[in-house]
């Protein structure tokens, strides 16, 4: 998977991004939400190619984490994976309001000083996609069961998180 995902940023991926930012959910998104039994203190694994894939998003995007996760469990899990230096902000369970509230998104964009029209929030619930609809910001649904996800009306939706590359990709053609 990883060589897949080196490969194809070398090949594929093109400057010029309609998107400034991309908000991804952690559980279930990024995060399996499962321990791992590798990693310290119940932290949970990622899904493949998901570390090799944020590294090669931030040298394009701008990349924030809107999750109903507390910020000090998040940063906890970023910091056991090593990811937490390519994000840029987190609107985290203990900051406000939650999902599906649009502030959550909002808080994110203000911060970052970003219109709506330029982030794509990737989620994998109702909740993830409402609160992008509530905040007026592209959405793709990410789950295996991406078909369920439809009845909501996400910008688009994608059968796992690997499919986002290639995705963003062919949004710039």
């Amino acid at each position: 998977m990883m060589s897949y995902l080196s490969n194809y940023w070398q090949h594929y991926m093109i400057t010029k991004q309609p998107y400034e930012l991309l908000i991804f959910d952690w559980n279930g998104t990024l995060s399996t939400g499962v321990a791992s039994p590798t990693l310290p203190s119940q932290v949970p694994d990622l899904y493949p190619g998901v570390s090799e894939m944020i590294k090669q998003l931030s040298h394009h995007y701008e990349l924030a984490i809107a999750t109903a996760t507390s910020q000090s469990q998040l940063y906890h899990e970023l910091e056991a994976h090593q990811l937490k230096q390519y994000f840029s902000a987190f609107s985290c369970h203990d900051h406000g309001p939650k999902k599906p509230e649009a502030e959550v998104i909002t808080r994110i964009l203000d911060f970052l000083v970003v219109e709506p029209e330029q982030a794509l929030m990737i989620g994998d619930s109702y909740y993830d996609i409402i609160c992008a609809q509530n905040a007026r910001v592209d959405v793709l649904g990410v789950a295996q069961t991406a078909h369920a996800l439809k009845s909501f009306n996400p910008t688009d939706t994608l059968n796992h998180i690997s499919e986002l590359p290639q995705w963003l990709a062919a949004r710039h053609k």
